[in-house]
């Protein structure tokens, strides 16, 4: 359960340096008897500046990795949604880096002030945003890695692959690809398989992610219903392919043919005849 250990770390060390930074001030108060604490106030300040600099690291890089995670395992992009917090994440830090300079200018107060509160107001939006776009995303973040120990014969990998590919088989039946939450964790828990041995799967059978491997899937669903059911919208096609709406079907589909779905289904009948 590394992501509890990193957390724990994480909390003990900001503590510790978040007591040593308290020490400090409360011993030039009583040096000097006084608010106005001279030297100590300086290497107070400093401490400040290394516990905001492990405050900004740390969290970039647990959101580095949660994003790679949201990526690999979400069934939709949501590298909009990240970008975006990201971006607000940073605005949050830059004002935690710079706020040791309320104490020496009250004009940088009135200036970085309302600054601040737009950089919460980004950065609450954008996480609700993403919360509300990418159901997927709180099943993701809230699975713990496992730690894989050892590795699987030969033997056992063609046996599990093949258990793998059928209950795949089942869950395309059964229409799994029109939940347009789907996720790495959702379907791994619905066939009954570990996360990371679907995720060995996927790269030893397909050599892509899960996100790219349900893409695919989705696309072709997409592509044989654009040519069998004419009468189709192209919000009908999306809804029973999974996707979240028909203008990310129509942005999917452009992107991965070059033409819209109507042109598509043109082409293709034109090659036909």
């Amino acid at each position: 359960m590394r992501g509890g250990i990193r957390q724990r770390r994480y909390w003990v060390v900001a503590t510790a340096v978040y007591v040593v930074m308290l020490a400090v001030i409360g011993f030039g108060r009583w040096r000097h008897d006084s608010w106005h604490i001279g030297a100590e106030l300086y290497v107070a300040d400093a401490i400040y500046i290394l516990l905001a600099l492990f405050d900004i690291v740390l969290p970039l890089r647990e959101l580095r990795r949660i994003s790679r995670r949201i990526d690999e395992e979400a069934g939709n992009s949501a590298k909009t949604y990240l970008r975006c917090m990201k971006v607000g994440s940073i605005l949050l830090y830059a004002f935690v880096l710079f706020a040791q300079l309320f104490l020496f200018s009250t004009p940088v107060i009135c200036t970085i002030g309302p600054l601040t509160l737009l950089a919460f107001t980004y950065f609450i939006v954008c996480f609700v945003a993403l919360g509300y776009n990418m159901g997927q995303v709180a099943d993701i973040i809230e699975d713990e890695e496992r730690e894989e120990v050892g590795g699987n014969g030969e033997e056992e990998e063609e046996e599990l692959d093949e258990s793998i590919a059928q209950a795949l088989e089942r869950w395309k039946a059964e229409g799994g690809m029109r939940d347009s939450n789907a996720s790495m964790v959702s379907l791994a828990r619905r066939i009954g398989v570990e996360r990371h041995d679907l995720t060995a799967y996927l790269w030893r059978q397909h050599g892509c992610t899960f996100r790219i491997w349900l893409s695919n899937l989705r696309m072709e669903e997409a592509k044989r219903m654009i040519l069998e059911h004419e009468e189709y919208s192209n919000e009908v096609i999306a809804m029973e392919c999974g996707f979240t709406s028909a203008s990310q079907l129509y942005r999917v589909f452009k992107a991965a043919t070059g033409s819209t779905p109507r042109e598509w289904r043109e082409k293709h009948r034109r090659t036909k005849r």
